[in-house]
């Protein structure tokens, strides 16, 4: 039988860019549409470094999500060579969801980082005894984007062998080996999938710097990887849309900013890849079960209906081209 509609009990979304000021204002309603839970990534300009950065954003967002008050936005704090053990110590304390690890200068907002996992071994030594788990922007510095995530993968494993209690989770995977490394190291290790790298490669980031990001989608064979990975109903892959707004002048230049603004449409697009893969029946763990357990957090349940109808992407939203932009696809939010 062929699915027409589908009801999740609740959507989650595990790496969201919302940015500061008015363009915070502007795309968080977006994301609180759609999802009850998304966990709001640090590299913001100031950086969100603090117990007290994370409190002041998250008022920020909540006041910018009035129309969704049932939104709950899970914050994380950026690690740099400044970090402190009492600053890891009071994140976990306060309710911080995971301290985010950017390698020096490898994307948005990356500055005052390590260059390496294996040079931040006492900030992760202090993670896990005050069990605050590792996000992780898994790009080796100074390497070409093609490979640069393949780099780092060395890194990964030796961390998640070196701190067996340490949950760390790979974000945005966008490589066959990194699907192969994180199902097969231990328990300990996860990995966030955005709904982009399931539905391009590497020619249409290359061709649309509105589908550029970082880590830059790849191959064929690799996006294959991804979707067998997220419909594959193991728990160590959940989703994390990366969805990440930049001004259309910062995308259409000679050297675009790196992200896609998803938000919009990213479940819309996710339930597409799991409807055409025929493996709706995984969608709600993939999208609603897995990353809250791996995170061991409480949520609540709230609805949300999708309905198989074609929707077609508008072309400019709060200044910013979303992606997929004048496209169209065959799901659409329920009103």
């Amino acid at each position: 039988m062929i699915t027409q509609q589908i009801t999740l009990p609740q959507a989650h979304d595990f790496h969201v860019h919302f940015r500061t000021g008015e363009m915070m204002e502007l795309v968080a309603p977006y994301t609180a549409e759609s999802f009850s839970v998304a966990m709001v990534m640090p590299n913001t300009n100031p950086p969100i470094l603090t117990i007290a950065d994370a409190d002041k954003y998250r008022r920020n967002i909540l006041e910018a999500c009035t129309e969704h008050p049932d939104f709950d936005p899970k914050m994380t704090i950026k690690l740099t060579q400044d970090t402190t053990e009492a600053n890891i110590s009071a994140a976990k304390i306060w309710g911080i969801l995971a301290g985010k690890f950017y390698p020096e200068g490898v994307t948005t907002n990356s500055e005052g980082g390590f260059q390496k996992l294996s040079d931040a071994k006492h900030l992760l030594e202090a993670m896990q005894y005050y069990d605050l788990p590792l996000s992780v922007h898994a790009e080796m510095p100074g390497v070409e984007e093609a490979k640069a995530e393949l780099f780092f993968l060395e890194e990964i494993a030796a961390a998640a062998m070196m701190f067996p209690k340490l949950r760390i989770i790979v974000e945005h995977l966008s490589t066959s080996a990194a699907v192969q490394i994180v199902r097969d190291l231990p328990a300990n290790v996860a990995g966030t999938i955005t709904a982009h790298h399931l539905v391009i490669t590497t020619e249409d980031a290359r061709s649309n710097p509105h589908c550029f990001c970082k880590p830059i989608a790849k191959t064929k064979q690799d996006r294959n990887a991804l979707i067998t990975a997220a419909i594959s109903g193991n728990p160590k892959f959940f989703f994390g849309s990366d969805t990440a707004p930049h001004p259309k002048e910062a995308k259409e230049r000679a050297k675009p900013s790196a992200g896609c603004f998803t938000a919009p449409i990213a479940l819309q697009l996710l339930t597409q890849v799991f409807d055409e893969a025929g493996a709706m029946d995984r969608l709600g763990d993939f999208v609603g079960n897995f990353g809250a357990q791996f995170y061991r957090i409480e949520t609540k349940e709230r609805p949300i209906a999708l309905v198989k109808k074609p929707y077609t992407v508008p072309v400019i939203l709060c200044g910013v081209i979303p992606f997929f932009a004048s496209e169209t696809i065959g799901w659409q939010i329920q009103s």
